[in-house]
């Protein structure tokens, strides 16, 4: 909802009425947006107003990124990137969350404990890459690796990390869940048509960002490619809906 408003805020009221979509009392959001406020995730320019806190806009601008995720990628010669972080420990809960969830987000898969890997497919050299990953949650001291030939085990294969079929699958599903709604769009009240291209736009948001971004050579491409333009083509349902809503009464 946020991306909706030019200047990335939106009112207590504004927040109120959607909230009313999926069954929020008032009194909830409010305690809610007091809590996030406190936590550092958003913060209150002006009395009644609020938009994200600086402290996550690196992790917001990975996120907002769906749109572009293929620009970081090129052609994929084999050779894997590894991080190794079992010597990071996992005592700090809150910091293991963070550092898992930016490996995740990069595509990496966990192996061995504590060696994460994925297709060495993305065009930013390695220490950007490492930098990129620092920003959204893993340690400095975490090793990052590019290696051409990698010895293991007789049935050691990277590539069975991802399973093929239900990755492709799942891009199927949500390119024909949003056609189901854009094509029902004009028969469909605004309460509802709001309420649907906010969970779904976001749930085909999360699965974009959480996807592995593999080479052709391990996945269908052509239908990440599909996803992410029909994401594109419901966003511009989704602001539309959002611009119009609540109905004037």
């Amino acid at each position: 909802m946020l991306g909706a408003n030019p200047d990335g805020r939106l009112t207590v009221n504004r927040l109120i009425e959607a909230g009313r979509l999926f069954g929020i009392e008032p009194a909830a959001l409010r305690v809610s947006l007091g809590r996030l406020v406190k936590q550092g995730l958003l913060v209150s320019p002006t009395r009644g107003t609020y938009e994200a806190a600086a402290q996550v806009h690196a992790l917001n601008k990975r996120l907002r990124s769906w749109r572009t995720v293929e620009d970081a990628l090129t052609d994929w010669t084999g050779a894997w990137l590894i991080a190794h972080v079992s010597h990071l420990g996992r005592a700090d809960k809150t910091q293991l969350a963070r550092r898992e969830r930016a490996l995740r987000l990069f595509g990496f898969r966990e192996d061995v404990s504590g060696v994460w890997i994925r297709p060495a497919n993305l065009v930013d050299p390695l220490q950007k890459t490492a930098a990129r990953l620092q920003d959204i949650g893993l340690e400095a001291e975490g090793l990052l690796i590019s290696a051409t030939d990698v010895s293991g085990p007789d049935d050691f294969n990277p590539a069975r990390l991802w399973d093929r079929a239900k990755i492709e699958a799942g891009y199927q599903d949500l390119i024909g869940a949003m056609d189901d709604v854009s094509r029902h769009a004009k028969d469909t009240a605004i309460e509802d048509l709001a309420r649907k291209t906010l969970l779904l736009g976001d749930q085909v948001i999360k699965h974009i960002n959480l996807d592995p971004l593999l080479p052709k050579e391990l996945v269908d491409t052509r239908l990440r490619r599909k996803l992410i333009e029909r994401r594109i083509k419901f966003d511009e349902l989704g602001m539309k809906t959002w611009v119009d809503f609540p109905p004037r009464r």
